[in-house]
């Protein structure tokens, strides 16, 4: 059975991270998706590139997956990287532009994703999704209300779409991380241990597809030890 793996969200900090880790792993095709993917990219064999508009546009993501024409014979893994942050006010001193694009970034792209590729697994032999939530999700905290509600949507999706999607062989899961280890956090954050490496979140998505017939509905945090 063949496997091909979809990382969206490539050009980001996250993306870029994982996409190293990946791209040395067994797939035989990996599609690259996002904007202004870097043509040395197509120097790899098996990386495909998917110039991507604002994937909280159907049209923009029905282009995307498009691209991909469904094998019956072939087994489909996609890494959602995307995702966008804000904090730093009370509930009452967020406007509502901020609340609705804490929305949009987090749930409406990746509820757009998580539909499409649906659609292209059931017409393969089976597949795994794994979305980007964050360990706000979990553990309130004052000042992020927007961001921490948004991802919280995102999880209870990855929870029912794991229900549904057992039909269409497929399993769905989300890693929540902590802090990502990137160059903007360490600037700011005294204690190291609550970062993780983009490869080591990359290391555990794989750990996930490779288990995916008995993994679904999970949220993982990470690092492991903020349980």
């Amino acid at each position: 059975m063949k496997k091909e793996l979809l990382i969206v969200g490539a050009t980001g900090n996250l993306g870029k991270g994982v996409t190293k880790f990946f791209i040395k792993q067994e797939y035989a095709k990996i599609y690259l998706i996002g904007r202004n993917l870097e043509a040395s990219t197509d120097e790899i064999e098996g990386i495909r590139r998917i110039q991507a508009g604002d994937l909280s546009s159907e049209k923009n993501v029905e282009a995307v997956f498009s691209e991909i024409k469904p094998v019956k014979t072939t087994t489909y893994f996609l890494f959602s990287t995307l995702g966008g942050y804000s904090g730093g006010r009370t509930l009452w001193d967020t406007s509502f532009e901020e609340f609705e694009r804490m929305i949009k970034i987090n749930l409406f792209t990746n509820f757009l994703i998580a539909r499409h590729f649906s659609i292209l697994v059931s017409k393969s032999s089976g597949g795994s999704l794994c979305l980007t939530s964050s360990f706000a999700s979990l553990a309130p905290e004052i000042n992020k209300a927007a961001y921490g509600v948004s991802k919280s949507a995102l999880n209870f999706m990855v929870k029912t779409l794991a229900l549904e999607a057992k039909s269409i062989n497929m399993s769905v899961n989300a890693i929540a991380p902590n802090l990502i280890n990137t160059e903007e956090n360490r600037r700011w954050v005294k204690d190291k241990s609550l970062m993780i490496d983009p490869e080591g979140i990359a290391q555990v998505v794989d750990n996930l597809f490779d288990n995916y017939k008995y993994i679904t509905g999970s949220i993982i945090t990470l690092p492991f030890s903020l349980h």
